[in-house]
């Protein structure tokens, strides 16, 4: 069988999140929409390595290119993404891909390529990273979703309730504007500068009004409180993004918010909901997500260093030292920085 080697970019196939369908392990990041963001956003360059027979997509490893003044060239599969499984049935087909991925690399004058997933492939290689993935199995029957979670989980849903705090479920320009307020006080209070507004506009654009995404926003004594961000894709969903205010969270507005993100996926016939990467010491945050009857999947990082031909076990930690720099910084210029700082990052 005679295959042909092609490196595209996503935007150029009209059909591409059919295809991307068509695989066992797509998720919400082999998506058209999502490429386009990071193109728009970020301005890298797509270079997805595919292997085809005839008209058939048989393989595919997305990439862009993140070139920064500072840090050097970079190939990221993919950048600003949870995970990025590879998608490839036959081990062969990834080595093929692979070292097209190596000989362009080395063109390109990259410093290292960087895989998000894929430990089916690379078994043996060094890990840069580690993160803990929650995933639920979805049913429209909500009672049944409800007992499976632990008490604790369903306590707090209920003391969220009696508090009267409101939930919207929203897409439109003005809740984003009113989420990013919130994730910019969440990003200050972990010592993290916030994406640029430009981004979450973005995803309001090319994700949010066309369906493959919503927005939960919980009010209280009509005051935005929590918030996070889902995206879907197929029938999979995931969460990507949340904020919430120190003040509130005695009353559990992000069990609510979560409750509800469930209940509008399950309802609206979604498979499989995503709690998103945690680091494994985050105790407190696998505790959250283990309340919800959610199975754990291991997530891997690889870096691999073209100089040396090798994958290396680079961290990526800023450490807790920066941290407390940001968190003592106002949030104008924590924004600031973002807007700076994220196009280098990747």
């Amino acid at each position: 069988m005679a295959f042909k080697f092609k490196i595209v970019n996503p935007l150029d196939i009209p059909d591409w999140d059919d295809r991307m369908l068509s695989f066992k392990d797509y998720s919400f990041f082999h998506s058209q929409n999502w490429a386009e963001i990071l193109i728009r956003a970020y301005h890298y360059k797509p270079c997805f390595f595919t292997l085809w027979y005839q008209d058939e997509l048989r393989a595919v490893i997305p990439m862009f290119e993140v070139g920064s003044s500072i840090f050097g060239k970079k190939g990221v599969s993919l950048p600003f993404t949870d995970h990025c499984e590879p998608l490839v049935t036959d081990p062969d087909d990834f080595e093929r891909l692979f070292s097209e991925i190596k000989k362009k690399g080395k063109i390109l004058k990259w410093r290292r390529i960087e895989f998000r997933g894929g430990r089916k492939f690379v078994p043996n290689a060094p890990k840069t990273t580690m993160y803990n993935i929650h995933r639920l199995e979805l049913s429209s029957d909500q009672t049944a979703l409800l007992k499976s979670f632990r008490s604790s989980t369903r306590r707090n849903i209920k003391k969220a309730q009696q508090k009267d705090i409101s939930v919207d479920i929203v897409t439109d320009l003005t809740s984003v504007k009113e989420f990013y307020r919130l994730n910019c006080i969440t990003r200050q209070h972990h010592g993290v500068p916030p994406q640029p507004f430009k981004f979450f506009r973005l995803i309001q654009k090319h994700i949010l009004s066309c369906g493959q995404g919503i927005i939960i926003l919980a009010r209280h004594e009509n005051k935005p409180i929590a918030g996070a961000m889902f995206f879907h894709f197929g029938k999979k969903a995931m969460y990507k993004y949340g904020a919430s205010r120190r003040d509130s969270l005695g009353i559990r507005p992000n069990n609510l918010v979560m409750w509800e993100a469930i209940k509008w996926y399950g309802k609206n016939k979604f498979s499989r909901f995503d709690m998103g990467r945690s680091e494994p010491d985050n105790v407190g945050l696998n505790q959250f997500k283990n309340g919800w009857g959610t199975k754990i999947a291991k997530l891997f990082y690889y870096s691999f260093k073209l100089p040396e031909m090798k994958f290396s076990r680079r961290e990526n930690n800023m450490g807790v030292g920066v941290n407390r720099i940001f968190q003592k910084m106002p949030i104008p210029v924590l924004r600031i920085v973002g807007e700076l700082a994220y196009r280098h990052m990747g």
